[in-house]
């Protein structure tokens, strides 16, 4: 049986870091990569992520804060992962573009 013992490292608004320690094996280190305002929008960003062989998690940040709305949740990957993860789930450049041009 696994020995697991998580210990928080660092909180902030943008970004927190989990360490996941397993006494027999090196530790990973988890970064949060979103937070969403509803469990379904980090289901699908894991699933996108996972699709393209990057391991996520979702954390859940509790009750939802009123009646209709989502339950708060947090999208987290290997530190390792961050960039091709962010690069994964950002818009597409000509989306952007076409967006920053509407409000010129």
């Amino acid at each position: 049986m696994l020995d697991l013992a998580i210990l928080p490292v660092s909180c902030s608004d943008t970004i927190s870091s989990v360490l996941l320690a397993n006494r027999s094996t090196p530790a990973v280190e988890w970064i949060t990569l979103k937070q969403t305002g509803a469990l379904w929008e980090a289901e699908m960003m894991q699933q996108i992520l996972e699709a393209q062989g990057i391991p996520a998690r979702i954390l859940s940040q509790g009750l939802q804060a009123h009646f209709g709305s989502g339950t708060p949740a947090l999208l987290q990957v290997r530190v390792r992962d961050r960039w091709t993860a962010l690069l994964l789930l950002s818009p597409v450049e000509e989306e952007a573009a076409e967006g920053s041009s509407e409000l010129r």
